[in-house]
């Protein structure tokens, strides 16, 4: 059994569609996706997976697409699709473990794709009154463990309106706390090295 198996198996499934209230969100895993060159298989396979998604009813009106890795890492011409097929109005990502924001236009996104390759994508005439614009919110991360100076949790709240409000919620410098640690372990130290040393004088 594969890893993905094993996980989806104690887990959830990695590619899953969540409905909650006015919100629908895609969980995806775009890490077969990231840094793959242009194959038909990989891509037809990516493409029916999001058709799936965007096939399926939903009460959702605010679409959020989740995923580990940023979306603006995966190939220019996945990134178009995905924002054609699921129209995600907000994602959030987290691989870096720093903190940041992208504003993703499809508009420009293919423009900037048929300067690169010098021949227009399928699909690529996009009505300006109807172009799809994505607000992604990096997420940093809340562990010490990864060796990041800044740690946060990250709030986020979506009205009915579909209008976002999103807040990080800083936590102490993970330097500070080792520096503040190894001096009051220092200072303890010498505390306990001169009641060692004044007991041994008035013992002779």
């Amino acid at each position: 059994m594969e890893r993905a198996e094993q996980f989806e198996n104690y887990f959830s499934p990695i590619n899953e569609i969540i409905e909650y209230k006015h919100i629908r969100f895609y969980k995806i895993d775009f890490l077969p996706y990231l840094h793959a060159i242009p194959e038909p298989k990989l891509d037809t396979k990516l493409q029916k997976l999001l058709t799936k998604f965007n096939s399926m009813p939903s009460e959702g009106e605010t679409r959020v697409l989740l995923s580990h890795h940023a979306i603006s890492d995966i190939m220019l011409h996945r990134h178009i699709t995905i924002m054609q097929t699921l129209h995600p109005s907000y994602a959030f990502s987290g691989h870096s473990h720093d903190s940041g924001f992208v504003v993703h236009d499809l508009q420009k996104l293919m423009k900037f794709f048929n300067n690169i390759m010098n021949k227009p994508k399928q699909g690529n005439d996009v009505d300006p009154r109807g172009n799809i614009k994505m607000d992604e919110y990096k997420v940093p991360t809340c562990n010490y463990a990864t060796g990041v100076p800044n740690t946060a949790y990250g709030v986020a709240s979506i009205g009915t309106d579909g209008e976002l409000h999103y807040a990080l919620l800083w936590l102490p410098s993970r330097f500070r706390q080792l520096r503040c640690y190894m001096f009051y372990l220092i200072a303890v130290g010498l505390y306990t090295l001169w009641k060692w040393c004044r007991r041994r004088r008035q013992y002779r």
